[in-house]
């Protein structure tokens, strides 16, 4: 089986991390970033939902697992629906984005 790529796909992907790419993740160490301000209030959350005395701390890289997940629920969901190329296309380009920031 021959594994093809589009090119304006991965170019897509690298234009969407050059804009944007600041602004999910900021300088991490100050917390700046969108990626650790949402593991800031998960971790929170979680640590005072579940009385763990501040043993839960997420990470940038655990929030784009997360959000991996949920695109991927709308990508299946999607699918069976209605087939919105759009919509796909763009929770493929996230996808992308966040593998990155796992990378």
């Amino acid at each position: 089986m021959e594994v093809r790529y589009e090119d304006d796909f991965l170019a897509t992907v690298a234009g969407v991390l050059s804009q944007r790419g600041d602004q999910y993740l900021g300088d991490d160490k100050d917390g700046v970033g969108t990626q650790a301000k949402i593991s800031k209030f998960w971790s929170e959350w979680l640590n005072l939902r579940y009385e763990t005395e501040g043993k839960v701390r997420l990470d940038a890289t655990d929030v784009a697992a997360m959000m991996i997940f949920l695109k991927l629920v709308r990508l299946a969901q999607g699918l069976d629906i209605d087939h919105n190329w759009e919509i796909l296309k763009d929770s493929l380009i996230d996808i992308g984005g966040y593998a990155s920031i796992l990378y």
